[in-house]
């Protein structure tokens, strides 16, 4: 076996840790705006947490020329896309929203299904751009001048699959020396001292000094799906800002790195689950907003429980319980697809 993709439990770790990030940035979305550090907290989040993702999620697609690869690729992220996409379509018109029609496609992905149809895409895309010359500065390219095209949105994820492609192509390039590097103690203590810093910096300056940006823009323009012209920066050099916005991403995605433990934890093994998550943490949090719970919870203490709801949440959708359970959706066993010579 290739010893680059031999299990280690610091990956394992990273996902699970990375996948309540994005149950906590769910969960706590509904309060942003009258809570300014959950707002800060929100914003923060948003700015690295789904791009390490896929960055680790480009670490793992080395074995892009195994037999497997394609096969993969359906039967673990399309068919759960076409059933989740399913799912998700008739719960919201006829639970969340019962005097609405039904509007059913298949090709503008329900709220967070968004990850799975571009990391499909970004497989397909992956053996394409290995074969250029400084394939990473091609994929930075893109995703900057996608922005200046209003017509490249959430329609298949196209957006965001050209925006965060580069990190996922970075992800295929990083070698397991690159991450050991980080856990030398003067680089761990500095990295993690600057991402706290850098935290109670970006609150200060947001909540505190109260600079003149508008928070709305700001966190559209962390989602990758929407356009410069969308977000009204209508200079020609607007794509500078996601350029910027790159930069901070990978700094603070690096940094972040260092607060994952390289040994086996309690929840390492719930790092292998990370996909049911993903996928079943939805239902929980937009039937609870559906039914009006997040309009009872309305004092500070309250909505900073919410954290520890969503850390309960990961935790519970990452058991084997639960995956038996969802297994039949989550990894449905179509290989009777496939022709067996193949």
């Amino acid at each position: 076996m290739n010893k680059t993709l031999e299990r280690d439990p610091f990956f394992d770790n990273a996902k699970f840790i990375l996948i309540v990030l994005v149950v906590i940035g769910h969960s706590i979305r509904p309060f942003i705006n009258d809570n300014p550090f959950l707002g800060t907290i929100y914003n923060f989040l948003y700015s690295f947490h789904m791009p390490l993702f896929i960055m680790i999620s480009g670490y793992f697609s080395k074995n892009f020329k195994r037999e497997s690869y394609y096969r993969n690729a359906i039967t673990r992220l399309l068919i759960p896309y076409l059933i989740f996409q399913t799912l998700y379509t008739l719960i919201d018109t006829f639970i969340y929203n019962p005097s609405s029609k039904l509007d059913f496609s298949l090709l503008t992905p329900y709220w967070s299904l968004w990850f799975l149809i571009s990391l499909f895409f970004w497989r397909m895309l992956l053996p394409l751009f290995v074969q250029l010359k400084y394939p990473l500065l091609w994929a930075i390219a893109i995703g900057v001048l996608v922005g200046y095209f209003d017509d490249v949105g959430k329609f298949m994820s196209l957006s965001r699959t050209f925006v965060f492609f580069p990190f996922y192509l970075a992800g295929y390039y990083i070698q397991r020396e690159h991450i050991r590097k980080l856990f030398t103690p003067w680089i761990r203590t500095t990295s993690i001292t600057l991402f706290l810093f850098l935290f109670a910096l970006f609150y200060f300056l947001l909540e505190i000094a109260q600079i003149p940006i508008d928070l709305d823009i700001l966190r559209r323009s962390l989602y990758g799906s929407y356009s410069y012209g969308a977000l009204y920066q209508l200079e020609w050099y607007a794509g500078l800002y996601r350029l910027l916005l790159y930069g901070i991403s990978a700094f603070l995605s690096i940094t972040f790195l260092s607060f994952i433990p390289r040994q086996q934890t309690f929840f390492t093994d719930m790092g292998q689950r990370t996909l049911y998550v993903y996928l079943l943490h939805g239902l929980v949090v937009r039937t609870l907003i559906a039914f009006g719970v997040d309009e009872k919870i309305t004092t500070p203490l309250e909505q900073s429980f919410v954290i520890l709801f969503a850390v309960l949440v990961g935790v519970l959708l990452a058991t084997r319980s639960v995956q038996k359970i969802a297994r039949p959706f989550v990894e449905p066993r179509i290989y009777w697809l496939f022709d067996r010579k193949s």
